[in-house]
């Protein structure tokens, strides 16, 4: 939010972002290997011997990769249902989408999608919301309040793709 900032650099700053978000989500992939290919580096995960959290738990869980274009859709049309004066967060979009009334000052209860992915652990429903801004659905901006206060806001992108996860079996 520094205005001496470059757009260059605000840019290549949220790209940092990004990858952090990507590195916390995935739950599949050894962590070094995801550590040393951010600087160009190649690690054989057989090497790891269960020295990161992914490499300790597998075996544990098997993990499929799941279609989840409609979910990401409808997430988006809950969103189309907010305007510039109403805006909604990405926890906002996840109870909503979940079907918990959350936050009663933007009526989330309201929305004709509301409860859509009853069915959706709260994290998998995160997870799902974060791959939709990773991927472009979803754009976040920030805006401080009347109190000083950052908030971070959602809007939808004009172009969605298809939408994969990997969850546990």
């Amino acid at each position: 939010m520094d205005e001496n900032t470059s757009r260059d650099t605000k840019v290549r700053q949220k790209a940092a972002c990004d990858e952090v978000l990507r590195y916390c989500q995935n739950k599949v992939d050894c962590r070094r290997v995801q550590v040393l290919a951010f600087f160009n580096e190649t690690f054989d995960p057989t090497n790891c011997n269960r020295g990161c959290d992914t490499c300790l738990t597998r075996g544990n869980f098997d993990y499929q990769e799941e279609d989840v274009t409609e979910d990401a859709k409808t997430m988006i049309r809950i969103m189309e249902a907010y305007t510039m004066k109403n805006m909604i967060t990405l926890t906002n979009l996840v109870e909503c989408y979940r079907g918990v009334a959350g936050n009663t000052v933007k009526r989330l209860s309201d929305n004709r999608y509301f409860g859509e992915g009853r069915d959706w652990l709260k994290e998998e429903a995160e997870r799902l919301s974060i791959a939709l801004k990773l991927q472009g659905g979803i754009t976040e901006f920030h805006q401080s309040s009347g109190a000083g206060w950052s908030n971070s806001y959602i809007l939808v992108r004009p172009f969605i793709a298809n939408i994969t996860i990997c969850a546990p079996c």
